[in-house]
């Protein structure tokens, strides 16, 4: 071989070889995936009086952070999934005593003191969607965490009738939490983007306490009327309206202040220390005696709303010699609940 057939060899040897050193000196290293998690503190309601209190608030706290890249900007948007027994943002429901009685406390969660965004998903219609946060990575910087809050609230519209217990997540397990993210450039995606990485959060726990509750609105008084004697049965009848939340209660009724003995007779007492025997009933017919325990009481279940409870009175014959005037008792009203 001649050495001008061995530098054509070489040439065409090395070119291609040059080429390839050439293209290797100026390709740059690819910039990291973002990756990024999220989870909440659980959102405590606490003990709740619907009859008294018209709205209750509370709060719970996001956590999410993502590593990235110094110069990387990342979309995140947060999601709170709808309710699992209806699809929807709002009302979300918790269940009372994991859900055996069918009753449902309907509450919302907010992305603002003020509860006017519903926080949602990415894919929740309207108005109900993720919460969206940016994340910019500065020199040195590839982890960041942040924080936001949940508002929650119950309102007691319509709901003063559910009855008392505990209401919470744990019939579906914790409540979902998500987060979609991007990295990206110029406008910012929007948080329905299809190109976003999804990451499950762990779950958090919601619960509320409505408290038994009771209050009696008023009572009539119970008149007899002016009678010339008592030879026969005078009969005359009061009211009692109560409202309770959806709880069982009992209305009891008192001896008064001249009974002769506890559960014994009660009388109205008048001029010259006379007294007059009365009885109070729970019945029309006057056979049942309204008393002042559970089992001599009048046992409804309250609806929220305000229900009158008839009490019916006797003045039975008597033979007593009395004097003229007002003959009068006073008794006292318990609902035990």
């Amino acid at each position: 071989m001649t050495r001008h057939a061995i530098l054509r060899y070489a040439r065409r040897f090395l070119g291609p070889l040059f080429a390839l050193a050439i293209l290797a000196g100026f390709s740059g290293s690819a910039a990291a995936v973002p990756s990024c998690n999220v989870w909440s503190t659980n959102l405590s309601f606490g003990t709740i009086n619907l009859l008294d209190t018209q709205e209750t608030d509370a709060m719970a706290t996001v956590t999410y952070g993502c590593s990235a890249d110094p110069g990387q900007t990342i979309l995140v948007c947060v999601n709170l999934a709808a309710d699992p027994s209806t699809n929807k943002y709002s009302p979300r429901y918790l269940i009372l005593n994991s859900g055996n009685s069918g009753a449902r406390l309907a509450f919302d969660m907010y992305s603002d003191p003020a509860h006017t965004q519903v926080w949602g998903s990415g894919s929740a219609p309207g108005s109900h969607g993720a919460v969206p946060f940016v994340l910019s990575f500065g020199q040195g910087q590839y982890y960041q965490q942040k924080t936001a809050t949940i508002y929650g609230q119950v309102r007691s519209d319509g709901q003063t009738s559910l009855p008392a217990g505990t209401y919470d997540t744990n019939v579906k397990g914790n409540w979902p939490i998500s987060i979609d993210y991007i990295a990206y450039t110029g406008t910012a995606p929007s948080c329905s983007s299809s190109r976003m990485s999804t990451v499950n959060g762990t779950g958090f726990y919601i619960s509320a306490v409505l408290q038994a509750e009771c209050r009696i609105n008023s009572s009539s008084e119970m008149n007899f009327g002016a009678v010339p004697s008592l030879d026969h049965n005078i009969d005359t009848s009061a009211t009692i309206s109560v409202t309770c939340n959806g709880s069982p209660y009992y209305v009891l009724l008192g001896d008064g202040q001249n009974a002769v003995s506890a559960g014994g007779q009660r009388r109205m007492k008048g001029p010259g220390g006379t007294y007059i025997d009365y009885e109070l009933y729970k019945d029309s017919q006057r056979a049942q005696r309204w008393g002042n325990t559970d089992a001599l009481g009048e046992t409804n279940t309250g609806d929220g709303r305000a229900q009158s409870l008839t009490v019916y009175g006797r003045v039975p014959p008597q033979q007593t010699a009395l004097r003229p005037g007002a003959y009068r008792d006073a008794v006292v009203i318990t609902v035990d609940y």
